[in-house]
């Protein structure tokens, strides 16, 4: 079927467009896909040196990262940084694929909101008119606010893990200490 083809080469154009530093593409073409390849695209430029050519996603991937996460990042030892990206990885992607869905919809209710009232004071719509809409946008929030949730317990499972808190408690220490100790060994 000439559509599914269509739809399909439009998927990987995407997922191919979303970042050519991912190194391992899933075949699907998912949000979180996408995410997962912009975190990892991100942290790859800032180990590279290459803070210069990110994009406006990537730097505020880098700007919600804690300190020690960076700083691990930009002098840590190889297996630190590799030991950081997975820990990191999937509850990292999570998080931002669902705030951003959240953020998203959040944003659009607000939106929608304020062109209905507009609508009730400036052309006489009823608000029986509009109740279906204003039901329909406090089931969106409900379910952005689920999402949430999930996102912010991805991140607490993050902070909870064994592997992401060696690095980052190795990494806490202040920029000049650490690159100090880095030059000493």
């Amino acid at each position: 079927d000439l559509h599914r083809v269509d739809r399909r080469q439009r998927q990987m154009c995407i997922r191919d467009s979303a970042d050519t530093s991912c190194s391992d593409k899933a075949e699907k073409v998912t949000l979180p896909e996408i995410m997962r390849c912009y975190v990892q695209g991100s942290f790859k430029k800032l180990q590279d040196g290459e803070i210069a050519t990110l994009s406006d996603l990537q730097q505020k991937i880098i700007k919600a990262s804690p300190p020690s996460v960076i700083r691990a990042f930009s002098i840590g030892t190889e297996a630190d940084k590799s030991t950081l990206m997975k820990a990191m990885d999937e509850e990292v992607t999570e998080y931002l694929s669902n705030m951003m869905i959240y953020n998203y919809v959040t944003d659009l209710a607000q939106m929608t909101t304020l062109f209905l009232n507009t609508g009730q004071k400036e052309m006489s719509v009823s608000r029986n008119q509009v109740t279906q809409i204003y039901d329909e946008i406090d089931r969106k929030l409900e379910e952005a606010n689920q999402l949430k949730e999930l996102a912010e317990a991805s991140l607490a499972k993050m902070k909870n893990g064994a592997a992401y808190n060696k690095i980052v408690d190795k990494y806490s220490k202040s920029m000049s200490r650490q690159i100090t100790s880095n030059l000493n060994k």
